[in-house]
């Protein structure tokens, strides 16, 4: 498990049409894998109080419409 927290006052804003990317890897030490490995990710995004920004509702409609293509 790895845990990160990044804070500061010059957040980068993202677009419409943007990406967030992550590089996963797996520790050298584990070794090699023969089979499938189910894991989790998790981030969550705080804002200050009072800010107001919808990016629960905007992150959730992205996400909805990623796994229904992946589906299809």
């Amino acid at each position: 498990m790895q845990h990160q927290i990044l804070e500061g006052e010059a957040a980068v804003p993202y677009a419409d049409g943007d990406d967030l990317s992550f590089t996963i890897t797996a520790s050298p030490g584990a070794g090699a894998f023969d089979d499938v490995v189910p894991y989790a990710f998790v981030v969550t995004l705080e804002t200050a109080e009072g800010v107001g920004l919808p990016i629960h509702a905007e992150v959730t409609t992205r996400l909805r419409a990623r796994v229904a293509r992946i589906r299809a």
